[in-house]
């Protein structure tokens, strides 16, 4: 419990140790709860975009998390985490037929699911398909990050599809919510500003392939110099 309130108050490196603590003790012997730890530890790399990790705790959790409506989330973790690591249509095809085995899904794990979709379609080089599942996640129905994350998901698909003038209104709604995005999501963002400030950078470029943080790196490539000792903003560690 101590461990999932810090997680909660997003203190995740000290929930990660009390985690790891909580599941060694409960070991085999108690195997459920083991597995909610360990569902725990991956959601806590998942929000630190360490995908590959996290993957490896969601199949590890899928052994000992049975029940659902637990075990549709672990699962689900597993093929979303799966998918971001290696994006191919072997992995993309769970992600549809999730929804099919285990809707209607509720709405919190909805919204997960359109994002997951928006991610998989934007990658495949289908931005338009993309942007129809992004604006199917709703302010009132997903959580702040996820409906934070799909509005930067929005500007990158506008940018895709050489909407500049678009892809600007989606980073201006991104404002009004920005108080409940990560500092990764902000920096994001920023970046992003750049870029369209930019004229000269070729549209098709933005492709991401694992992460923000692969994300944030190409948006680097492409603003050239740091902006950010230009402006005066700190670079995250």
């Amino acid at each position: 419990d101590y461990g999932m309130s810090l997680y909660r108050v997003g203190r995740l490196s000290e929930a990660f140790f009390r985690l790891q603590q909580a599941r060694a003790a409960f070991g085999t012997a108690h195997r459920p709860f083991r597995g909610f730890a360990t569902w725990a530890l991956a959601a806590c790399l998942f929000d630190q975009y360490r995908y590959r990790e996290a993957r490896k705790y969601f199949a590890q959790a899928s052994y000992d998390v049975k029940d659902p409506p637990h075990a549709t989330e672990v699962i689900f973790g597993l093929v979303l985490t799966t998918w971001i690591v290696t994006p191919s249509a072997e992995t993309f095809q769970p992600l549809v037929e999730f929804e099919h085995q285990h809707g209607p899904l509720p709405d919190e794990l909805r919204s997960r699911w359109l994002l997951a979709m928006t991610i998989a379609h934007r990658l495949g080089k289908r931005p338009d398909a993309a942007m129809t599942y992004a604006e199917q996640i709703d302010a009132d129905t997903a959580s702040p990050d996820e409906y934070a994350e799909s509005l930067a998901e929005r500007a990158l698909c506008a940018l895709e599809l050489n909407k500049p003038g678009d892809a600007r209104q989606w980073r201006a709604a991104f404002d009004l919510v920005a108080a409940h995005a990560t500092d990764n999501m902000r920096w994001f963002m920023f970046l992003l500003d750049h870029v369209l400030k930019n004229p000269r950078l070729a549209t098709g470029e933005l492709a991401i392939y694992e992460g923000y943080d692969r994300r944030i790196q190409r948006l680097l490539e492409l603003a050239g110099p740091s902006p950010a000792r230009t402006l005066g903003f700190s670079e995250p560690l």
